[in-house]
């Protein structure tokens, strides 16, 4: 109710009055964000009047599809997606803010002990021990799983676990966890939060590979700048701030 009432504010302030019936709006959003997105997305739609069309994707998923000349009015993506699509003019450099960051994570199913990741030893005799791990295909670009391959190869168990490794679609890493056909999944914690029954660890926290920022950006060629820009203020605005915390994605 908060939300509504915050964005009702902003209608009577003449701020929606101009695009309140206009057409809709295109999204390219990183799949890391749906989870919020679940909760923030009708809340501006009732408010607004606006239709929210949204593309899910990876970060690379999304810099292809706006290289390709694909039509859009707001990119949600990691920073340096951002910056390259900004220097090709595809992005405005303004506004570009951040809207939060999301932790790679290990999910398990709750009613299970919790996994002890504290160290990089400790991680590895979890790994070692694991009966299945799921996780999202690193050759579609996914951050959490990109990560986790590069820590594994660290870790020198690569090879060990490779028959244990199960992939998935781009931001379902922690799904077969909740179907309870893995026991472990690694996913970013906005993404484990999407999972019902499922909880996460970090994967070393204070590694700043771990973490994976979102920025929100306005397509240079979007005919409809005023509606995009509304919906990046929502996306920062203290309310809407508050369900990406809830979500596994606080701000930054």
């Amino acid at each position: 109710m908060k939300l509504i009432r915050y964005l009702f504010v902003l209608l009577l302030s003449g701020i929606f009055i101009q695009f309140a019936q206009a057409a809709e709006l295109r999204i390219f959003a990183s799949v890391a964000i749906r989870s919020a997105f679940d909760e923030l997305v009708p809340q501006f739609e009732k408010a607004t009047g606006q239709v929210l069309v949204i593309e899910w994707g990876t970060g690379a998923a999304i810099k292809k599809m706006i290289d390709a000349g694909e039509a859009f009015d707001v990119a949600i993506a990691i920073p340096s997606v951002s910056d390259s699509l900004v220097k090709s003019g595809a992005l405005l450099p303004q506004p570009r803010p951040v809207v939060g960051a999301t932790t790679a994570s290990l999910a398990y199913r709750e009613g299970t002990p919790r996994p002890e990741v504290s160290s990089p030893e400790a991680l590895r005799e979890v790994l070692l021990h694991a009966t299945g791990i799921s996780l999202s295909d690193p050759s579609l670009g996914g951050a959490s799983s990109n990560y986790f391959m590069a820590v594994i190869k660290e870790l020198g168990i690569s090879d060990s676990l490779e028959s244990k490794l199960r992939f998935t679609k781009p931001g379902e890493g922690a799904v077969p966890v909740g179907a309870g056909t893995t026991q472990y999944g690694v996913a970013l914690s906005s993404e484990i939060a999407g999972v019902a029954g499922v909880s996460g660890v970090p994967i070393f926290p204070s590694d700043q590979r771990s973490t994976t920022i979102l920025v929100a950006s306005i397509g240079t060629k979007t005919d409809r700048k005023d509606a995009a820009r509304a919906f990046v203020e929502f996306l920062t605005s203290p309310q809407s701030l508050t369900v990406l915390k809830a979500r596994g994605f606080p701000a930054r």
